[in-house]
Order: structure tokens, then sequence, then C-alpha cells
């Protein structure tokens, strides 16, 4: 009987263990994302929400990597970093829209709403 408490024991604890291993290379492998990828994810998206053409999936990588290294380097300084997060995820915005047709303007606008309707949910759970 002790034997068998015993190894259940381990087994818990051992379980606990991997999960939290796996929780925290999950938090590692998101924050190991530079400007590059994440620009390339957010045009990825982009893309698959308006349609984009060739030459504004280009304007909007790039719209999308200075803007992530400037969320990078502000990251740095914590006391501003969220007043400083909101400028630059306007200046995106208004910056995406200025490449985008009316058409697009309206999806992608739809886009964001409901991407923020989303997130306020879920924040109120």
């Amino acid at each position: 009987m002790k034997k068998l408490l015993l190894i259940s024991s381990f087994l818990i604890a051992a379980i606990t263990v991997n999960a939290q291993t796996t929780a925290a290379q999950t938090r590692s492998e998101r924050s190991a994302n530079g400007p590059a990828e994440k620009a390339t994810q957010q045009t990825n998206s982009l893309d698959k929400a308006v349609t984009l053409t060739t030459d504004q999936k280009e304007k909007a990588y790039t719209i999308n990597l200075q803007l992530n290294e400037a969320l990078k380097t502000a990251a740095q300084n914590k006391a501003n970093f969220e007043d400083e997060k909101k400028r630059i995820k306007t200046e995106r915005e208004k910056n995406i829209m200025a490449i985008l047709t009316a058409e697009q303007q309206a999806k992608f606008t739809k886009a964001l709403a409901d991407k923020r309707a989303a997130k306020s949910a879920e924040n109120k759970k």
C-alpha cells in the first residue's frame, strides 16, 4: 500500500513538472518570434482578411516590420510602453488603410472591429 501511494505521488509530481515545462516552452517560443516573423504573420492575416495584391503585400510587410521593430524598442521602456504601444498600433492601422482600396478598407475595419469585440469579450470572462 505504501509503495502504491509512493509511486502515485511520484507520478503526479512528474506530470506536474512536465506540464509546467511545456507551458514555459510555449511562452518562450512565443516571445522568440522576432519582428520579421510577426510581420509575416500579420501580413498573412491581413491578406486572408482583405485579399491583398502582391504590391500591397510588400508594402504591408514593410509597415508591419517597421512598427514591430518600434514595438520591440518601446518594450524596453516599461514606463511609457502602453501609451507607445497604442500609438504604434494606431499608426499601423493608419498606414495599412492608406495602401488599401475602399472595399479592402471596409473589410479591414470590420476585421478590426471583430477582433476588438472578441478581445473585449475574452477580457470580461
